[in-house]
């Protein structure tokens, strides 16, 4: 992210989230130092990040896209998150490809989201 405020996320290793604080002055007076006004605010192991992935993507109605997950962590969903798809299985459509929620589920994803964190 770019300017006061902003935050970044980078796929480096499994992934690093960073922000520039909302503070005006001091984003001035990094900028005229010579100095990255961003700060490191998290960077994921691999159990964060798979548990990242899941959480944003489930927040989409494409959901996971389950081969995308197996090559990214090199182990499929369903072996990384069985007690949380089994408590699941009625919330969501599974294809295949794919595994999301459905979208009578959409309101209280934030209850249903707690199975995989």
């Amino acid at each position: 992210g770019i300017g006061c405020g902003a935050h970044s996320f980078v796929e480096e290793g499994y992934g690093k989230r960073m922000h520039v604080p909302p503070d005006l002055e001091r984003y001035r007076q990094r900028l005229q130092g010579g100095l990255d006004p961003e700060e490191t605010l998290e960077i994921f192991d691999r159990q964060g990040a798979m548990k990242e992935s899941v959480y944003l993507a489930l927040r989409t109605r494409d959901g996971i896209d389950l081969k995308a997950f197996e090559r990214r962590f090199d182990e499929p969903l369903h072996r990384v998150f069985p007690t949380a798809i089994n408590s699941l299985v009625d919330a969501m459509i599974t294809t295949p490809q794919q595994v999301a929620l459905k979208p009578q589920h959409w309101l209280i994803y934030d209850h249903l989201i707690s199975n995989f964190l």
